[in-house]
């Protein structure tokens, strides 16, 4: 498991452990929640998603550091409600709805959005990037549209887990993922600083497990309310159940060490995990599942890699005083 640092920059070795983990797990995840929600209620899932992860979290800290590690006080919890709120509850949970309506490729698109608006957020607060990392943006941005374009004629049918419904609803949904985005940025960006001003433990993995098990409540609460069929998480299917599973596992791994690095990397590297996901997927399809891999994806692989390349320049620039 990854070593804390509070409020520093850890070694570039460690930030590309976890950085790579993230872009790897997350980008393997892509099919396996389409093919959840395909079999079974979608907050529902994702709740008894995050609440298994919490446990299998709190058991490991627990293993590490004693079960009064996990103790945190009603300010700590508070803030750490706020951040598992915004980053799984609203952010999570909205795609996770939405996906049974939006095709995948308009999905991952605007979920592309995500490192705009943290460096519009940034710009907000002063800390305005560099030219080099509005460049690196831009770049990853333009791989991930020329993505979706190849790949826009592959979403699913309707009766394939994906359900056909009027256009005008698609574009309701289209505007939930879009909030989810923002909701998650805003998450992400406020993080370091809630945790920096006490209001949320200073140990990555104490407030990983508290935000998978508040996450994981309060998605279940809204399934419920939604009169999602609690019995329905029984009856799925094999295929359904390992998807769960595997999703499970990497949102332990993967959560855990983007946690980590919002409190020990540049918010604008970690953030490019948006642009890289949707290709790592379409990698591991070609690599697994023997799926063409077109020159077009090669080309949007090639804008990717430079717009990560810019965002680690422009960001090791500025912290280096330069």
């Amino acid at each position: 498991m990854l070593p804390h640092t509070h409020t520093t920059l850890a070694r570039p070795a460690q930030v590309w452990t976890a950085l790579c983990l993230v872009y790897i797990l997350w980008g393997s995840t892509y099919l396996g929640i389409a093919v959840v929600v395909s079999g079974a209620p979608p907050l529902l899932a994702a709740g008894s998603r995050f609440a298994v992860a919490g446990v299998i979290v709190a058991v490991v800290v627990a293993i590490r550091r004693g079960w009064r590690a996990l103790a945190i006080t009603r300010r700590q919890l508070a803030g750490t409600a706020l951040i598992a709120t915004m980053l799984l509850g609203v952010g999570n949970g909205g795609v996770s709805l939405a996906e049974r309506y939006v095709p995948s490729s308009a999905s991952a698109l605007l979920i592309a959005s995500v490192p705009l608006w943290v460096i519009l957020l940034r710009a907000l607060s002063h800390d305005g990037p560099s030219a080099i990392t509005w460049a690196g943006v831009a770049f990853g941005l333009a791989g991930v549209v020329a993505l979706v374009a190849v790949l826009g004629h592959d979403d699913p049918a309707p009766g394939d887990g994906y359900i056909d419904i009027p256009g005008w609803q698609v574009a309701l949904w289209l505007i939930v993922i879009l909030l989810g985005t923002l909701t998650w940025a805003l998450g992400s960006f406020l993080s370091p600083r809630i945790v920096k001003s006490g209001w949320a433990p200073d140990n990555s993995m104490v407030m990983v497990t508290w935000q998978f098990l508040i996450a994981g409540g309060l998605l279940a609460a809204c399934g419920l309310l939604r009169s999602e069929d609690l019995g329905a998480l029984a009856r799925v299917d094999a295929k359904v159940f390992i998807a769960w599973l595997l999703i499970v596992i990497a949102a332990v791994v993967a959560y855990s060490c983007y946690t980590w690095l919002l409190q020990n990397a540049p918010i604008s590297l970690t953030s490019t995990y948006a642009y890289v996901n949707p290709l790592v997927a379409m990698f591991l399809g070609w690599l697994l599942l023997s799926e063409p891999m077109q020159p077009m994806v090669l080309g949007s692989a090639a804008l990717i890699i430079v717009g990560v390349l810019l965002v680690v320049r422009g960001e090791t620039r500025a912290r280096d005083g330069q």
